[in-house]
This record gives C-alpha cells, sequence and structure tokens, in this order.
C-alpha cells in the first residue's frame, strides 16, 4: 500500500472520528443539529404511537390499564346502596366512543343521567370538530382527542378542557358548546385537566407550553433539564367568559419567588452545563405536573383567615404538593408536601383540603384514598375509605375528581381509571350509589370516568334521550 493510499485512508478515518466526535458534542452539549434532531425523533415516535398495530395507541392504552367487569353487565350498570331517595341528576364525562347512540354515533363529550342510570341529556362528542382544534393548539399531530374537565351552565352550555394521547404537549385547550352541541367558543392555547369558574364567569385553568431545557430557575445555579432538550412548563391560565386569555402565572416561577427549589424532583447532579460554573440540574421533563387550579370562594374562608376568596388552590402531582397561591399578591402563601402520593382534585372542607391521594391509600382497600389535609399541622388523615364494605377496590392509579354535594355530607368520586362514579357518605364511609361506565361494545370493559358532577334544577330543555348508557 503507497503513501497516497495510506494518506487517503487516514483522512477518511480522521473524518469518521471527527463526525463522530461532532455526533457526541451535540447530544451531550445539544449544539445544532440537535433540536431539528430531537423534534424529529419526538414526531417518529408519536407517529408510530398513533399509525401502528390494529388499534389507535388511546384504545390500547384504555383497554390496557381500565378495570374490567369480573362477569359482564348489562347496561346502564347502576346499583342504589343507600342513595335511592336522593333526586339530583348526575353529570357524567365522557369521551370517544363512550355512551354511542343513534343521536351520538361516535359518542357523548358528556351526558346528564338520573339515578336509575338513564341518559337524559347528551352534548355529542364531534371528533372532526376536535381535531381541528387540535390542530390549531401546539399539540401533537394524530392524537386522540378527549375531554377531562368540565362545568355545565345553568343554560345547558358545557365548558370542556381537552387533552391529547399520545401528544406533548398533552394540553389542547378549552371547548364551550351549547346544550344542542353547537360551538359557542374555542381556544387551543394547551389549558388541561379541572378548573374553576369565577361567578362573574371568569375561567382559572391549568395550562402549559413547551420551553427549551435546560431552564434557569431564577437567578440560582438550579436548573430543569431533560434528555428531550424540551419541559412543559406549567401556568396557571385566566380566561375571560368568552374565551380570552387575560393572564398567564408560572407556577415554576411562583415557587421559584417563595425559595421553594427543593420542591423540584428529578436526578440530581453537579456537572457543569454552562460556562459560568457547577450546577444543579433536575431532570425531569413535566417537572411539576399541575392538574387543577380551584378558586376559593365566599363561604369557603374558615380555617383561621388562611383562605380568601379569590385564593387559588393549586395540585402539583408531580412533586405531592398541594399550595395555596393567593389572589391578590399572586404568590404563594401555604404548601402541604408529601402526606399524600400524586395527589387530585383539593377542595375546602372542615377546616382543611379534602383531597383524592392516588397511592397514598392502604392496600387492603385498593390503594387509594380521600384524605384531608389540616392546615395548621399540613399531616392527612383518611375520609374514605373506612371500615365499611366497598363495592370493589378503591384504585385509580392515576386522574380522578371529586365533587362535594352542596351541603358538604356527600361527595362524588370519579375513580377514573376504575372506570367508576361513587357516591359515597362522608362521615360514615358508605358508598351509596354506583355508576359504572360500561363499553358499549363489550359488558366485560369499563371507559375512564375523568369527572362527575351533581346537577340539580336544570335550568334548560334537556334532550330527554331516556336510555341507558
Amino acid at each position: 500500500m503507497n503513501r497516497q493510499h495510506v494518506s487517503r485512508y487516514l483522512f477518511i478515518l480522521s473524518l469518521c472520528l471527527a463526525c463522530f466526535g461532532y455526533g457526541v458534542a451535540v447530544v451531550r452539549f445539544r449544539v445544532f443539529p440537535y433540536r431539528w434532531i430531537n423534534e424529529a425523533e419526538l414526531a417518529a415516535r408519536a407517529f408510530n404511537d398513533v399509525y401502528s398495530g390494529e388499534a389507535d395507541a388511546y384504545t390500547r392504552y384504555v383497554n390496557r390499564y381500565v378495570r374490567r367487569n369480573e362477569q359482564p353487565i348489562a347496561p346502564p350498570g347502576v346499583r342504589s346502596f343507600d342513595g335511592s331517595s336522593f333526586e339530583e341528576f348526575v353529570f357524567v364525562l365522557g369521551g370517544p366512543d363512550q355512551m354511542r347512540s343513534e343521536t351520538a354515533p361516535e359518542g357523548c363529550l358528556g351526558c346528564i343521567v338520573n339515578r336509575r342510570g338513564e341518559v337524559v341529556h347528551e352534548w355529542r362528542y364531534n371528533r372532526v370538530l376536535l381535531d381541528d382544534l387540535a390542530a390549531t393548539s401546539a399539540t401533537t399531530a394524530g392524537a386522540r382527542i378527549f375531554p377531562v374537565g368540565a362545568h355545565v351552565f345553568d343554560n345547558g352550555d358545557l365548558l370542556v378542557t381537552l387533552q391529547g394521547f399520545p401528544a406533548n404537549p398533552y394540553g389542547i385547550g378549552l371547548l364551550k358548546i351549547d346544550c344542542k352541541s353547537n360551538v359557542v367558543w374555542s381556544l387551543a392555547k394547551n389549558a388541561h385537566h379541572w378548573f374553576s369558574i369565577d361567578e362573574d364567569g371568569t375561567i382559572y385553568t391549568p395550562a402549559h407550553r413547551l420551553i427549551d431545557a435546560p431552564y434557569r430557575l431564577g437567578e440560582t445555579t438550579a436548573f430543569l433539564d431533560s434528555s428531550t432538550g424540551k419541559i412543559l412548563e406549567d401556568l396557571i391560565q385566566i380566561v375571560s367568559p368568552d374565551g380570552q386569555i387575560r393572564e398567564e402565572i408560572s407556577v415554576t416561577q411562583l415557587l421559584v419567588d417563595v425559595g421553594l427549589l427543593g420542591l423540584f424532583r428529578g436526578e440530581s447532579n453537579a456537572e457543569g452545563i454552562d460556562r459560568e460554573g457547577v450546577a444543579m440540574r433536575f431532570n425531569a421533563g413535566d417537572p411539576l405536573h399541575l392538574n387543577s387550579v380551584r378558586l376559593v370562594r365566599a363561604g369557603e374562608t374558615q380555617a383561621g383567615g388562611l383562605l380568601t376568596p379569590g385564593d387559588l388552590i393549586l395540585s402539583l402531582r408531580n412533586i405531592n404538593t398541594v399550595a395555596v397561591m393567593d389572589g391578590k399578591s399572586r404568590r404563594i402563601k401555604w404548601t402541604s408536601v408529601g402526606s399524600f402520593v400524586q395527589q387530585h382534585s383539593p377542595v375546602p372542607f372542615n377546616g382543611g383540603l379534602l383531597l383524592l391521594d392516588n397511592r397514598g391509600g392502604g392496600s387492603a382497600t385498593g390503594g387509594s384514598r380521600l384524605a384531608r389535609i389540616d392546615f395548621e399541622s399540613r399531616f392527612s388523615q383518611t375520609v374514605f375509605p373506612k371500615n365499611v364494605a366497598l363495592p370493589e377496590p378503591f384504585e385509580t392509579w392515576r386522574a380522578g375528581h371529586i365533587a362535594l354535594h352542596p351541603s358538604g355530607k356527600r361527595a362524588l368520586i370519579a375513580s377514573t381509571y376504575q372506570g367508576v362514579v361513587w357516591e359515597i357518605d362522608l362521615e360514615s364511609g358508605s358508598v351509596l350509589w354506583e355508576f359504572i361506565n360500561l363499553d358499549p361494545a363489550d359488558p366485560i370493559r369499563r371507559k375512564k370516568v375523568h369527572q362527575a358532577l351533581y346537577v340539580e334544577n336544570p335550568q334548560f330543555e334537556m334532550n330527554g334521550i331516556q336510555r341507558s348508557p
């Protein structure tokens, strides 16, 4: 082999080593074209999740994780244990292929049922409409769209938050429809989960946006980081009654402003990630996971004046934290951390907060519980289940919602991955009424149920479906 060939091979080898070295640098230091490559990979994964297999990714996910019936159950899947005298209607949030009928062939976005489980009003699920709405938001193309939070207005209008799966960001936005399922307005700005509405119609909702990582926490040497180069920044979105954003508040900044950096979780290390020196890195693509913004209303201001009308109660699932933001100063004024696991739906209750503790309950009763958080001690006490027989183990490993009755004595629990709604007596711990969200195509399968609400004396003409779901 002559010298010319050796030089050529060495040159090619040098190029290969240089390319390899630059590739390592692209991944390690996220220099060009890291972002393009990363976004292409995320898009490819989402495409594969959506279009691979015999069922779409959302259906596969639901079928895998939602509890099944041990034996086939005929609709309507309702049992009354001790609540037959209650007359209120119950709103049940739906989704794709849920509670289908001739007038709602794609399922119901939500419906109202009587205590026999008969549907007395429905709002139709419209996949084309929801896909078009998702296409205008900053989410993954092809995701299946479903509602998570809802509010029923006195005139029959329905406001829902929409989420997508598989998608990042998963929040789609807000949709308001009238009692005939016609669109009133929509806002595709990545709202999600459970929201509150003030007396004047102002909406307070969780939202988020994708931002580049690493992301510095204030002026500290701590950073939020992610292997994807993106993280979700949680926001409190304040929206006018006609669907216009008035204000967005960064929840990350709320925590930084009061020095709560220690709440951020994930793998941390002391590698230098910038030129200023050593930094602390918290690796988490969804560091907080804000899943509820609950407005404090007049009459909910007990407990020594801690709560004031206009305050916001925030649930941060991924750091096992509930916080209260002062409505005037826009600063966190109270937190409770760690006496519950992956919690949802905190509401004022009996001088403290009642919340769904998804994974902090006893294994003998299923693993989930309702817990009361004391404002003074900040510790929790189990409210439900108690030493009373349950229809089945209480377990929703994720999601779930509590709706208190105006009397404060009863509550509706939407146990999402259990696929049921239970009405319970908060004093005795007894289950009074049960609604099982059956799959209309399979008497063994159940569907997710994200929320249930009391509906008393509806002031609109219901469409009178009078059918079993």
